[in-house]
């Protein structure tokens, strides 16, 4: 079995974010996704998500074992009800982040997205991940 250096050589996560003040607790538990929504599996076939955002969080992951390369960013979205949404998807970060920075610079604490597909111009038949302020 690896030890714990190696281990994190091969899979780790940090945050580089967070929208709120979290304790040191939460920042351990954010590190964990594997109970989190993958956006990505749950925008399927013209469905569409809301999410009522509590806080987010940029995560950076580092996994050897990856198959798109080994370092990527993800996002880290905590609804209100608890439940946690992720996704690595580029065009959603811009889409969210965009919304996240316009309420923050408004003084609004409280917002929701809706999260859906959108037909790619560039790939025939594919669809990308956005969201829009509702």
């Amino acid at each position: 079995m690896a030890n714990r250096e190696e281990r994190k050589t091969q899979f780790n996560v940090s945050i580089s974010y967070v929208s709120r003040e979290v304790s040191a607790m939460d920042k351990i538990k954010m590190k964990d996704i594997s109970d989190a929504v993958k956006i990505n599996e749950e925008i399927t076939a013209g469905n569409s998500l809301v999410i009522d955002v509590d806080f987010y969080a940029l995560l950076d992951v580092h996994n050897e074992k990856a198959k798109n390369g080994t370092d990527y960013s993800i996002i880290l979205i905590f609804d209100k009800n608890g439940q946690k949404y992720t996704t690595g998807s580029n065009s959603f970060m811009n889409a969210f982040l965009d919304i996240a920075d316009a309420c923050e610079e408004e003084g609004i604490e409280e917002y929701s997205v809706k999260v859906y597909g959108r037909a790619s111009k560039n790939y025939s038949g594919k669809e990308f991940i956005t969201c829009s302020l509702i």
